[in-house]
């Protein structure tokens, strides 16, 4: 029984480990919506995929990215979300000049889950209310992140209930 736990715990480390490593964002379902166009690092957003880790931009934590909008019409206020892992959260808002914002991010003051994928929402509100969502690929190792750390802990309590089990002399049954 006790070998059956062992490998057990063996077992749900690897895959907390293996989901720790694939963090990911939902999936969104457009890019742009609104009479607005904006960019990040002077991408256009409206000709990416929210959705497709594959249109990713790609930054590294010391980077700092510019986000801007722009409508056709006036633009009240705007706020920026970022969303990690289903978890979202404002990182910026502010009132917006005209038909116009824009907003330089330190991705270290924001990527506080580390390295993986991150999807940027932008709002504005307004007479010609928009929003977008854009992922960004945090660079960096995701054995760094606070999910990685767990995923990794387990895999090496696990490894250390099997080494205990054989120091002890008993037999660790494979299933």
């Amino acid at each position: 029984m006790r070998s059956r736990r062992c490998l057990a715990s063996i077992g749900f480390a690897t895959l907390a480990s293996v989901a720790a490593i694939g963090g990911r964002s939902t999936p969104a379902a457009a890019s742009m919506n609104g009479p607005c166009t904006a960019t990040v690092n002077a991408q256009d957003v409206g000709a990416l995929s929210a959705s497709s880790p594959s249109d990713a931009i790609r930054v590294e934590k010391s980077d700092t990215l510019t986000a801007q909008a722009q409508s056709s019409g006036s633009v009240g206020s705007y706020r920026i979300q970022l969303e990690y892992a289903g978890i979202r959260w404002t990182v910026a808002k502010g009132e917006a000049d005209n038909n116009s914002w824009s907003r330089d991010v330190k991705v270290a003051d924001y990527a506080r889950y580390g390295a993986g994928l991150y999807r940027v929402h932008g709002v504005s509100t307004g007479a010609a209310a928009c929003d977008g969502s854009v992922l960004i690929r945090v660079g960096g190792s995701p054995f760094a992140t606070p999910a990685g750390l767990v995923g990794t802990g387990l895999v090496a309590l696990g490894v250390a209930n099997v080494a205990s089990m054989l120091r002890r002399g008993r037999k660790v049954m494979l299933p």
